[in-house]
């Protein structure tokens, strides 16, 4: 075939639109038992229970994307209400969060080190930063086999409510090995 034909040849073949690519998304696992940590309990208070605490991460990779979109196609600002830690499925059914005067355990937040919860569990109007870490600590009784149970990371905002499941673990944590 000619150059210069193949070349009319490819300026008349009909335009594909490039697909738009979705951003993974932000991600949650279990850590393990943080030995040396005892500061979650089965109440609302961050006071120890005798036992290490649950550890579990959470990466907050593209949250801006997820939470925040916008009518104009883009991505702005995100406005936290609550984080709910929740087994799915299956029995008993457990629940840690950081909804003020709740029935079930607070859920702790940590972020750089520094404890996010405010006296009342909450962590309303903490905006976490966008490709972070935050850790989560929750005070297990020993009711539920947590590595052995699926689990949802819910994320309540003002823009809507966005469900990360849990992972078991993480391949690129060398903690969790």
């Amino acid at each position: 075939m000619d150059l210069k034909v193949y070349a009319v040849a490819l300026l008349l073949l009909p335009a594909v639109p490039a697909q738009a690519q979705t951003p993974p998304g932000p991600y949650a696992y279990i850590v393990g038992t943080e030995i040396g940590r005892d500061l979650a309990s089965a109440t609302r208070n961050v006071v120890g229970d005798g036992y290490p605490d649950v550890w579990l991460r959470a990466h907050t990779r593209n949250l801006a994307y997820y939470l925040g979109k916008t009518e104009g196609g883009g991505y702005g600002p995100y406005h936290i209400k609550n984080f709910i830690l929740r087994t799915k499925g299956g029995s008993p059914y457990r629940q840690w969060d950081t909804i003020p005067y709740s029935q079930y355990p607070l859920l702790q937040v940590v972020y750089r080190g520094q404890l996010i919860n405010n006296a009342l569990g909450s962590i309303a109007g903490w905006t976490p930063p966008n490709h972070e870490v935050v850790d989560f600590y929750i005070a297990d009784d020993g009711r539920v086999p947590l590595r052995h149970t699926p689990m949802e990371w819910v994320i309540e905002a003002l823009e809507g409510t966005y469900t990360v499941p849990v992972r078991l673990d993480d391949l690129w944590d060398a903690k969790t090995q």
